[in-house]
């Protein structure tokens, strides 16, 4: 080999082995028994034990149950009962730091990234809506692939075009390259639903949809995909529904709402897969149920846990219209899935929904 390449293949070996180090970083304290423990409990879906627990390691220094504490505040998509009844000072109790800054309680986010953590930092800064590749790149190097669904939103939103190849190129999720090609020029209706529709037929096509068909259902399944239950449909006379349900049974990004499925319906999963979906409010919302921290909790460990399910089927279960009302009733729901339809109306209990349905007097 001449000595001209070995010199060039000697440089970008060092370029590239810090990147690799980087995405292996581990958190302060991640690897104490106590917080394993408690996280596989937080997995098995009991916030009361699990969160007392981190919470106790993260008053105690732990930096890895704290960044998980607040992580865990931030994204949880649909809370359980056991948070869900809780008053704002048992909330701060176990979520914030003890040391409040005046009247108000920090969360331990902000603490440690006030210490100097960087990890915190590029998680404080993901949550704004401000275009920063950096920071995308940043929590990709710790391996914090979830972790950028929001920035890479932000940034097919509002970036330039050369950001928005950059993202598509090098950036982000696989599962939100559809997002992101919507947001290209030139513009066309209904492209985030069209985009998606094209990501599924790409890697679980099933069957063949003739042009006339693709005509006659392409817009509501686009509005379905995009959006969900009620501005599309999925009907049994759908030509895409077998190809969309392959999705729903194969991919990994699916999981929580086919193990849902499973539990509240047995084998039988696909009309209880398709309207789960659509009540979550479709595809761009039902790839958000993700490890809140990965560097503690791998994407596969989430997506496989009763907590992933148990979320995804309260999410479907309580999300309301953007009036108030519900985005599918219980009758609605059951004329499609009747045993999805008894999982909701157990969910629906919630009190949080119930106080949501109540109209001040007029």
């Amino acid at each position: 080999m001449p000595k001209l390449v070995k010199l060039l293949l000697c440089c970008l070996g060092l370029v590239i082995l810090p990147a690799i180090g980087d995405s292996t970083r581990s958190l302060s304290g991640g690897d104490d028994p106590d917080l394993r423990h408690a996280i596989g409990l937080w997995l098995d879906n009991d916030d009361e034990n699990s969160l007392t627990k981190i919470s106790r390691l993260a008053r105690s220094g732990n930096v890895a149950a704290r960044l998980l504490l607040s992580r865990i505040e931030r994204t949880e998509r649909a809370p359980s009962v056991y948070r869900e009844n809780m008053s704002i000072e048992e909330h701060n109790e176990i979520f914030r730091n003890p040391n409040k800054r005046g009247l108000f309680s920090l969360s331990w986010m902000l603490s440690e990234s006030e210490l100097g953590n960087e990890l915190a930092r590029l998680f404080l800064f993901s949550y704004k809506p401000l275009v920063n590749l950096d920071v995308i790149r940043g929590l990709q190097s710790y391996g914090e692939i979830e972790a950028t669904d929001h920035p890479v939103r932000i940034a097919a939103l509002y970036g330039t075009d050369e950001e928005k190849q950059i993202v598509l190129d090098q950036l982000g999720a696989p599962q939100m390259k559809p997002f992101v090609r919507s947001q290209q020029l030139p513009p066309r209706r209904l492209a985030d639903g069209l985009a998606v529709l094209d990501y599924i037929m790409q890697y679980w096509r099933e069957g063949v949809v003739s042009e006339r068909e693709a005509r006659s259902f392409e817009q509501t399944t686009a509005r379905f995909l995009a959006l969900g239950i009620p501005y599309g449909d999925i009907s049994t006379d759908n030509p895409w529904r077998p190809s969309i349900f392959k999705w729903l049974a194969q991919s990994e990004e699916t999981l929580p709402i086919r193990n849902a499925c499973k539990l509240a319906c047995g084998d039988n999963t696909e009309q209880c897969s398709l309207s789960l979906l659509g009540l979550t409010g479709g595809f761009y919302e039902a790839i958000r149920l993700d490890s809140p921290i990965e560097s503690l909790i791998s994407q596969d460990d989430f997506l496989n846990s009763p907590r992933a399910a148990a979320q995804a089927m309260r999410r479907g279960a309580l999300i309301r219209a953007e009036h108030g009302g519900e985005i599918a009733s219980l009758s609605e729901i059951a004329s499609s899935s009747q045993c999805l339809a008894n999982q909701v109306e157990i969910e629906r209990a919630s009190p949080m929904y119930q106080s949501a349905s109540q109209k001040p007097d007029e």
